[in-house]
């Protein structure tokens, strides 16, 4: 059964990409914190070897995001029809502009203010612990360790071990002191000192949540390939969330031609009739055989006969594009223990 963006899910993902701010237009510039700068660059130099784990790390960051909306809205008593769910979209760079990979996730989504501060500052008390470890392994000729980044809550900067630039666009839920809350564009470079932060100039594409739009390198076009990111997707993601993940996938799919399309035969045509022989055509016939040889004429096989009147109508091949559920197996731990094979376990260790 195909799934349209237009039946359940995040119909603002197939709007045009145009979070650039446009020229003229107001906008906040911010310096990173020096231990920014520091973490940024150890990210890029030290996990260069690991950096499928951007994508691992973003995936759980949108899980945490669904999982604090959660919380929030039973605490608060908030009845939220909308979905909780995660989407991964690719788009192929087009003429000459690169390609783009962008994560979405229905959770609590950030103020300007908490993206300012999430993002470009490094508050948390672990932040030097992590700079130390990591430096300590890079002095020793070491690759930092990939799992390091996520222990710490970091996992946002592996965004620019793929990415030239990243935009993350978020809106944060509906308040009383602040019921039409905007949505706004935390925007910067992987070798910038500084970052902007200014509103969407698309308007409100979310309902509430967060989209991070990644504009890849050149070396990270691999990332754009399907079987890619859903191969990396399923190996560390799959088991991390009890929220569902979709994948913006190619399909296809054998469906009856239709009027216009080429070979379509009308079923409700009038097939012609053979030409039958006039009573004086029929007796010179009969006369002009030998009465001692005898016709004998084959009665037509009923199983040819139903075959000719009931042909299967003929078909083409179309191609389109639709969300596709990757984790849709209930977690491990939710399945009963008699029911998990020895190859799910080995599978959630080696993801986990």
């Amino acid at each position: 059964m195909r799934l349209f963006t237009t039946l359940t899910l995040l119909p603002f993902l197939l709007k045009a990409l145009a979070q650039e701010r446009p020229q003229g237009a107001s906008s906040e510039r911010f310096s990173y914190q020096s231990d920014v700068a520091r973490l940024r660059k150890i990210v890029i130099e030290s996990l260069y070897s690991h950096r499928d784990v951007f994508l691992r790390e973003l995936v759980s960051n949108a899980n945490d995001a669904i999982e604090k909306w959660r919380v929030v809205s039973l605490g608060e008593g908030i009845v939220d029809h909308n979905p909780l769910n995660i989407t991964v979209k690719m788009i192929p760079g087009e003429d000459g502009h690169p390609g783009r990979l962008v994560i979405t996730d229905t959770g609590i989504g950030m103020t300007p203010e908490e993206l300012t501060k999430n993002l470009g500052t490094l508050a948390k008390s672990g932040t030097s612990e992590f700079l130390a470890k990591a430096e300590a392994e890079k002095g020793k000729g070491q690759d930092a360790d990939a799992n390091l980044i996520g222990q710490f809550g970091l996992g946002f900067y592996s965004s620019f071990l793929v990415a030239d630039e990243v935009y993350v666009s978020s809106v944060a839920p509906a308040t009383k002191e602040n019921p039409e809350p905007a949505q706004h564009v935390f925007y910067s470079a992987s070798d910038a000192q500084s970052f902007d932060v200014y509103p969407d100039p698309r308007g409100k594409t979310l309902d509430r949540g967060t989209e991070i739009t990644l504009v890849l390198k050149d070396d990270a076009k691999e990332y754009l390939e399907e079987q890619k990111v859903r191969d990396l997707v399923m190996k560390h993601s799959a088991f991390s969330t009890n929220y569902p993940i979709y994948l913006w996938s190619k399909k296809s799919e054998e469906v009856p031609l239709q009027p216009g399309d080429e070979g379509y035969v009308d079923p409700e045509a009038k097939v012609e009739e053979p030409e039958t022989k006039t009573e004086e055509e029929e007796k010179k016939s009969t006369e002009s055989v030998d009465e001692d040889e005898v016709v004998i004429e084959d009665a037509p096989k009923p199983d040819e006969t139903s075959a000719a009147t009931s042909e299967a109508p003929k078909t083409k091949t179309i191609s389109y594009d639709a969300w596709d559920h990757l984790n849709n197996q209930p977690p491990i731990w939710m399945k009963d223990a008699k029911n998990v094979t020895e190859a799910e376990m080995n599978e959630f260790y080696m993801a986990t």
